[in-house]
C-alpha cells in the first residue's frame, strides 16, 4: 500500500458523531497531531494514512470497523492511491461479512457498494448491491427495513439505476404506508412513522424526483387523523414544514399550524413541552430566527406552573435549548 502523509483540513469535525470507544480517541489524538502539523513544515507531524487504516481495523465492532475503513478508502481514492484504496475496502468486506444485525450488515455492503462506484468498478459495486439486498431480505423491522430501502436507493441512484433506485423508493414508500400507527408489534408511534416519510420525501428531492417527493408530503399530511391531541399535531406539522421545506414548496402554513395547535393546550407543562418541541424543530424548518419567541413561550407556560420536579426539568429543558 502506498503511504501518504497528509495534513487534514478541519481534521476536529473529520469523524462527527460517529467517533467512539477506544479508537475513536487514539483517532482524535493522531488528527490534533495533524492539525498541529499542518503549515508547520514539519512533515515528522504529519499522519500516515496507513496507520489510520491499521488502527481501524483493531477496532473490535465490524460494523464500525467497515465504515471507517470504507471513509478511509475512499480518501485515499482521492489523494490518487487507488491501489491503496482498493486494499482497503478489502478490509472492509470481511468487516461486512462479520456484522451480525442484517439491518447493519445490508447498510455497511451497500456503503461498499457506492465506495466501489466511486472508484468505477461497477462489476464490484453490483456485487456488494446484491449483497446488500440479500441482506435486507433477513431484516424483519419496518422501520429499519425502510431505512435500508432508501439506503438501497441511494446505491442504485449513484450507479446511476434511476428507474430501479425510484422502483426501490416507491417500494419504501408503500412500506411506510403500511405501517400501523401504535405501540404493538409491527407498529410505529406517529412521530416515528412521520419521521420515515420526512426521509423519503428527501430522499426523493435529493434524487429529483419531484412527483414523489410531493407525494410523501400529502402521505405525511394526511396523518393529522390519527394524532391524539393538539400536541402531537402541533409535531406532525413541524415536520410537514421541515418536509416542505426540504422539497422546495411552500411550508408557512405548515408551520403557522404547528404554533396553533402548540397554543390550543391547555396544560401549562404539555403546553411548554410543545412550544419547546418547535423550538428544536425551528432550524429544520428552516425557522431557526423564531426560536426565541418560541422559548420565550415555553418559559410563560413554566412560569404559570406550581414549584416542583415537572417545572424545574422544563426550565432545565429550555436553559439548554437557548445555550
Amino acid at each position: 500500500m502506498m503511504r501518504h502523509l497528509f495534513c487534514i483540513p478541519g481534521a476536529l469535525t473529520v469523524w462527527g458523531a460517529g467517533t467512539r470507544g477506544r479508537f475513536g480517541w487514539a483517532v482524535a489524538a493522531v488528527l490534533l497531531l495533524a492539525v498541529a502539523g499542518c503549515g508547520s513544515g514539519d512533515s515528522a507531524e504529519a499522519v500516515p494514512l496507513s496507520q489510520l487504516v491499521a488502527q481501524a481495523q483493531r477496532e473490535p465492532d465490524p460494523e464500525f470497523r467497515a465504515r471507517e475503513l470504507i471513509r478511509l478508502a475512499d480518501r485515499q481514492r482521492r489523494l490518487g492511491d487507488r491501489s491503496g484504496a482498493r486494499q482497503t475496502l478489502a478490509l472492509a468486506q470481511k468487516a461486512c461479512g462479520q456484522i451480525a444485525d442484517p439491518a447493519a450488515q445490508a447498510g455497511a455492503w451497500l456503503f461498499l457498494a457506492r465506495a466501489y462506484t466511486r472508484l468505477g468498478e461497477l462489476s464490484q459495486a453490483g456485487q456488494f448491491l446484491r449483497q446488500g439486498q440479500s441482506a435486507l431480505q433477513r431484516v424483519k423491522s419496518p422501520e429499519d427495513r425502510v431505512t435500508v430501502l432508501i439506503k438501497l436507493a441511494r446505491a442504485q441512484f449513484e450507479m446511476k439505476q434511476t428507474t430501479q433506485a425510484a422502483n426501490t423508493l416507491r417500494r419504501a414508500e408503500e412500506e411506510v404506508a403500511a405501517i400501523e400507527v401504535g405501540s404493538g408489534s409491527g407498529q410505529l408511534p406517529l412521530q416515528e412513522k412521520a419521521q420515515l416519510f420526512v426521509q423519503l420525501a428527501a430522499a426523493y428531492q435529493k434524487w429529483k424526483q419531484a412527483a414523489g417527493a410531493r407525494r410523501v408530503i400529502a402521505s405525511l399530511e394526511g396523518l393529522e387523523t390519527q394524532a391524539q391531541g393538539p400536541r402531537d399535531r402541533s409535531r406532525l406539522w413541524a415536520l410537514v414544514a421541515q418536509a416542505r421545506r426540504q422539497a422546495d414548496m411552500p411550508s408557512a402554513e405548515a408551520w403557522k399550524k404547528a404554533k396553533q395547535c402548540a397554543g390550543q393546550i391547555e396544560d401549562p407543562l404539555s403546553r411548554g413541552h410543545a412550544w419547546a418541541d418547535l423550538a428544536e424543530a425551528a432550524t429544520a424548518a428552516g425557522r431557526a430566527a423564531e426560536v426565541g419567541q418560541l422559548l420565550a413561550r415555553a418559559q410563560k407556560a413554566a412560569d404559570q406552573m406550581p414549584p416542583g420536579s415537572l417545572r424545574n426539568e422544563l426550565l432545565e429543558r429550555i436553559g439548554r435549548l437557548r445555550r
